[in-house]
């Protein structure tokens, strides 16, 4: 079995109040621990309770303070400031991003472009084992790059790795 890698920013995640009883632990440290395996900081997401499910967004303000300088230095590293794909794919999303939309604009936006740097990428799923019990994390994206399928029962740790490098390499923009 394999997928399409990709690289992409979550814009938000959430997941079932537990039903079992926590032992040990608040539901309060429970859900920070949960949401922390997900994203390294919480700093630019705000937190509502939706009925019986925990749900994380992105702040407006965090994306519009980070993520133009996050996708000016991402683009040119992975495709190259001089590139064709730079000028044609990435220069679009960064001046579109720049004219700072609205939450909806973007979505909308993106839906409806297909930019192929700049798509959403929803249904992904996460499996944390959080004081001994796993939990199914929603997790919603956008897409900033995406190639050919890959095996990833192969690579498990390498998916890890690549995660962890990727948000100490542009983490400045994150936080």
């Amino acid at each position: 079995m394999g997928t399409y890698i990709q690289t992409a920013f979550i814009h938000e995640f959430s997941f079932a109040v537990p039903t079992t009883k926590l032992q040990g632990i608040s539901l309060d440290e429970f859900k920070i621990k949960v949401a922390k395996t997900v994203v390294g900081s919480l700093d630019c997401f705000s937190y509502e309770a939706r009925g019986s499910f925990l749900t994380w967004n992105l702040k407006s303000e965090a994306r519009r303070k980070h993520l133009v300088p996050l996708l000016e230095r991402y683009y040119a590293d992975f495709y190259g400031k001089d590139s064709k794909d730079f000028v044609a794919d990435c220069k679009p999303v960064i001046s579109f991003l720049g004219g700072d939309p609205s939450d909806d604009d973007l979505t909308n936006r993106a839906e409806e472009e297909g930019f192929s740097t700049f798509y959403p990428s929803d249904d992904w799923y996460r499996f944390p084992t959080v004081n001994g019990l796993e939990v199914q994390v929603n997790v919603s994206c956008v897409s900033l790059s995406s190639e050919g399928k890959v095996l990833v029962e192969e690579m498990g740790k390498h998916l890890a790795f690549f995660e962890r490098a990727l948000r100490l390499a542009y983490g400045d923009n994150l936080n």
